[in-house]
């Protein structure tokens, strides 16, 4: 399954390939806060720094990009949230 699969079909998919590494950052954000230990969860803070970084656009076509791949994304998305947390 890839991620144009789960968005809504009236809209059309992001030309923008910022506009469509957002998408791809909210989903893997999103999975990221599907952790069933909430110590494994980004805080609300990382969320928001990784909102407001800058962001370059993707490397891959929008269309191609797997929701497994997204998945697997989030951990590293969780395991950077830990680093901070440990080290503040």
């Amino acid at each position: 399954m890839v991620i144009t699969d789960i968005l809504d079909p009236c809209l059309p998919p992001p030309t923008n390939p910022i506009v469509a590494g957002n998408i791809a950052l909210v989903a893997t954000m999103a999975f990221a806060c599907l952790q069933l230990e909430p110590r494994s969860r980004p805080t609300m803070l990382r969320l928001s720094q990784e909102f407001l970084s800058p962001r370059e656009a993707l490397a891959a076509p929008f269309r191609t990009i797997s929701l497994r791949h997204l998945w697997n994304r989030k951990m590293d998305f969780v395991h950077q949230s830990n680093e901070q947390v440990t080290s503040a």
